[in-house]
């Protein structure tokens, strides 16, 4: 319950520890194996930021492995949150953010999905798996606190103590994808 909390009341929640380290540095290898065949270029996906390389993962083994993302404790917040009607995984990427990438622009999920003006109920939850310990040096997602109204034109988040939080292997995040957030430069 206070998860769902920070989730409805900030827009966004930082699990620690959620899973298992050795597992996510097992998947770590298995992705970096992965972007180093040719089929990865069939994978690649558009990321904003500079330097930046996003990929979709295939629906294979180990990344289809359900233990990760129908973990039950992960369902009870998301149907908590999202509500009675289902909801369903559309995408699982990985974004890598090497030395020297830039910091992104301050964006929210798909904006064409709503009106701008329209304050909706919860429509999507993105969940921000790290691969790696995550210091605030190496870039981090920077999230702007309560801005989860459908603004899309070029705002910045401004006047907010801004949570900058490194993470651990493990560590699971989820945010609101109306809220406005960038990730910064590595």
């Amino acid at each position: 319950s206070r998860a769902r909390s920070a989730l409805t009341e900030c827009g966004f929640v930082y699990l620690d520890d959620f899973y298992p380290a050795a597992r996510i540095h097992a998947l770590r290898r298995a992705y970096e194996g992965f972007r180093g065949t040719d089929e990865a270029r069939l994978f690649e996906y558009p990321c904003q930021g500079e330097g930046r390389v996003e990929h979709m993962l295939p629906f294979a083994p180990p990344f289809n492995d359900s233990s990760i993302y129908a973990d039950p404790r992960l369902l009870t917040l998301l149907g908590d949150f999202l509500g009675p009607d289902g909801f369903k995984l559309e995408l699982m990427t990985v974004i890598t953010s090497p030395p020297g990438s830039g910091d992104q622009r301050w964006h929210q999920g798909w904006r064409y999905l709503c009106h701008p003006d329209e304050r909706l109920p919860p429509l999507a939850v993105v969940a921000a798996l790290p691969l790696d310990d995550v210091t605030p040096a190496m870039g981090p997602t920077e999230m702007c606190p309560g801005k989860r109204r459908r603004f899309y034109y070029g705002w910045r988040c401004e006047g907010f103590a801004l949570p900058r939080i490194g993470t651990t292997a493990g560590t699971l995040v989820l945010f609101d994808y109306k809220l406005l957030h960038r990730g910064l430069g590595n």
